[in-house]
C-alpha cells in the first residue's frame, strides 16, 4: 500500500509538473511570435513599460525603433512565402544575438527594438549585413522610425505611436530612416473629414466657375470648374485641404465624378441658353489609371445631352509621366469622342517634353508660380516664353495661370499667350455670376469683379 501511494504521489507530481510546463509555455506563446521567437507587440508593450520605468529611474536615455522589412513581400512574390519565412526568421534571431534592451515582431516583417543611449542612423544599432536563408544570402532592408523615451512622465503607448508615425511618414517619403517629429502627426480632423465624406454622399458639394478669357478677343471663351464644399458643421473646406485627403483615402474618383457631371450639365445649359462655353475639369493620376475615365465622361454626356467639345480634362504632369503609355491610351479615347485634354500646371513637373507629342493634348496651362512674377523673375519670364513658343510650335493653346496686374497680362500678350485664366478678371463664382460675366467682352485693363 505505501509503494502504491508512493507511485501515485510520483504520477501526480509528474502530472502537475507537465500541467505547470504546459500553462507555462502558453503563457509564454500568448505573447511571443511562433516563427521569429520574439515578443509579440502585447508582449513588447509589456516589456517596455517595465524597462522604461527602470531606465528612467536610473536617468538613462533610450530611443525606440519601429523596423518594417521592405522587402518582405517582394520576396514572397519572387522566391516563395517559405523564403519568405525564413527572412523573418533570419532577422528575428540576428536582433535575439544583439544587445538590446528588447526586441518584438508585430507580424509581417515589422519589428520593434528598444535600445539604450542614441542613435543617429540604421549602422549604429543594427546589423544589416547578407543573411543566408535557403542557401541564399539576401540583404535585409528596413523602413525605420525613431523615437525617443525621456522623461518621467514617460508614456510609453505615445512612444510607440511616435515610433509607428515616423516609420510610416518615412514610408511615404521614400526615405529609410525618419527621426519622430510633432510635424509628422495627422490632422485628427481628417479622418472625421474622410469619414463624412464617405457618408454624406455629395452633400454640401458645389462648383464654381473661374473665367478664362480669349487675349485677342477680350471674350470669355471657357472656365475651369472648381470644387467647394460647405461641411455641416466645420463650414467652407478649403480644395486644397480636402482634395489631398481624399487622394490619399482612395475617393478623389468620387468627387471627380461629381464635378464631372455638373461641368457637363452646366456646360449643356450654357450652350442651350446661346453661350457655349467649354469647361476644364481637373482629373488626377488615379482617375486617369484607376478608373474608366472614358465611361464616366460618357455617362455624363449622355445623361445631361452634352457636347464633347464643351469640355476639357485637365492632367498635371506628375499623373502623367505616372504611367505615360496607359495615360496616352486613356487620353487617345477621349480625343476620339471629342474631349480635349489639357497639361495642367506645366514647369513645376519633371516629365519630358517629348511626351507633348505623344499626348494627344491641344493645350498648356502654365502655372502660376511663373506667371505671377515674371516681371520680377528673369528666370520665371524666360520660362514663359519658352513654353508659350514651344506649344505655339506644336499648335496647341496656352493658358497662363495666375496673373494679378495689367502689366503683366500686357507682357503675356506681347508674348503670344492665348488665354488667360486669373484674378486680374474674376475670381472663381457661381454660375448665377458666371452668366453675366460670359456676356461681356473685355479690353486690356479691364477688371471684373467677383
Amino acid at each position: 500500500m505505501r509503494n502504491l501511494v508512493q507511485r501515485r504521489t510520483r504520477d501526480l507530481e509528474e502530472a502537475l509538473d507537465s500541467q505547470k510546463k504546459a500553462e507555462s509555455e502558453l503563457r509564454h506563446w500568448a505573447s511571443h511570435d511562433r516563427l521569429t521567437g520574439l515578443a509579440t507587440r502585447a508582449g513588447f508593450f509589456s516589456q517596455l513599460q517595465t524597462i522604461s520605468r527602470d531606465k528612467v529611474q536610473q536617468k538613462k536615455s533610450c530611443v525606440l525603433l519601429v523596423l518594417k522589412l521592405t522587402d518582405l513581400n517582394e520576396i514572397i512574390c519572387a522566391l516563395g512565402f517559405q523564403i519568405g519565412e525564413g527572412m523573418l526568421a533570419a532577422v528575428g534571431q540576428r536582433f535575439q544575438k544583439q544587445n538590446f534592451l528588447a526586441v518584438g515582431h508585430f507580424g509581417r516583417g515589422v519589428f520593434a527594438v528598444l535600445a539604450e543611449g542614441t542613435v543617429s542612423s540604421i549602422e549604429d544599432l543594427i546589423d544589416v549585413s547578407p543573411l543566408s536563408v535557403g542557401g541564399m544570402d539576401m540583404e535585409p532592408r528596413f523602413g525605420v522610425g525613431v523615437a525617443r523615451l525621456e522623461g518621467i512622465q514617460c508614456d510609453v503607448t505615445e512612444v510607440l505611436r511616435q515610433a509607428e508615425t515616423a516609420m510610416a511618414v518615412g514610408a511615404s517619403r521614400r526615405r529609410y530612416w525618419m527621426h519622430y517629429h510633432p510635424g509628422m502627426d495627422p490632422d485628427p480632423q481628417a479622418l472625421f473629414v474622410i469619414r463624412d465624406f464617405r457618408r454624406m454622399q455629395g452633400e454640401g458639394l458645389s462648383v464654381c466657375l473661374q473665367p478664362q478669357v480669349d487675349l485677342s478677343s477680350g471674350a470669355v471663351v471657357g472656365a475651369e470648374v472648381l470644387v467647394r464644399w460647405n461641411h455641416p458643421s466645420l463650414g467652407e473646406l478649403s480644395p486644397a485641404y480636402f482634395v489631398p485627403l481624399l487622394e490619399r483615402a482612395g475617393l478623389i474618383s468620387r468627387l471627380t465624378e461629381y464635378v464631372l457631371h455638373e461641368a457637363v450639365r452646366i456646360a449643356a445649359g450654357l450652350r442651350h441658353d446661346g453661350l457655349p462655353t467649354c469647361l476644364s475639369v481637373n482629373v488626377s493620376a488615379v482617375d486617369l489609371l484607376g478608373t474608366d475615365l472614358y465611361r464616366v465622361v460618357l455617362q455624363a454626356l449622355e445623361k445631361y445631352q452634352g457636347r464633347p467639345e464643351d469640355l476639357r480634362l485637365e492632367m498635371t504632369e506628375t499623373s502623367v509621366i505616372s504611367d505615360p503609355e496607359k495615360v496616352s491610351e486613356v487620353v487617345a479615347r477621349l480625343a476620339e469622342l471629342g474631349v480635349e485634354c489639357s497639361i495642367d500646371d506645366f514647369g513645376v513637373g519633371f516629365s519630358s517634353m517629348s511626351y507633348l507629342r505623344q499626348f494627344a493634348v491641344s493645350e498648356i496651362k502654365i502655372d502660376r508660380s511663373f506667371v505671377s512674377d515674371m516681371l520680377e523673375e528673369d528666370a520665371h519670364y524666360a520660362i514663359v516664353r519658352a513654353v508659350i513658343a514651344l506649344a505655339h510650335e506644336l499648335n496647341m493653346t496656352v493658358v497662363a495661370e495666375g496673373p494679378e496686374d495689367n502689366d503683366t497680362v500686357k507682357a503675356l500678350m506681347d508674348l503670344g499667350c492665348d488665354r488667360i485664366q486669373g484674378y486680374v478678371f474674376s475670381r472663381p463664382v457661381p454660375l448665377s455670376d458666371f452668366y453675366d460675366i460670359r456676356t461681356r467682352t473685355l479690353a486690356v485693363g479691364d477688371r471684373l469683379e467677383a
